[in-house]
């Protein structure tokens, strides 16, 4: 209980001495710093999981998830969205392409 009354004496006194710029700006850090931890634990466990060849299927199927589109051109594929060529290259990079860019869509 005594660390309850602690914690909401000094909550209120922050409250007090932030003004609501500061308290966005420490949301918007906060929430960066998640997004951040949790994109680092997401490439390490691609990496983990990453296969050295993918067929076309897995690629294509990944890519239709989120909404790209897939085709092979030649020996190459290229990956697009909205009409606007994204990527080219073997399936592994288009994975690759995709994964990396996935948190900026």
């Amino acid at each position: 209980m005594k660390f309850y009354k602690w914690y909401k004496l000094v909550l209120n006194v922050l409250n007090k001495k932030m003004n609501e710029s500061e308290k966005i700006e420490q949301d918007f850090k906060i929430a960066f710093k998640d997004l951040s931890q949790w994109l680092v634990q997401t490439r390490s466990l691609f990496q983990m999981v990453r296969k050295a060849k993918y067929t076309f299927a897995e690629t294509e199927k990944m890519a239709k998830m989120l909404n790209y589109t897939l085709s092979k051109s030649g020996t190459k594929y290229n990956l697009v969205k909205n009409n606007k060529l994204l990527c080219t290259g073997n399936l592994s990079e288009i994975l690759d392409y995709i994964f990396e860019n996935l948190i900026f869509d």
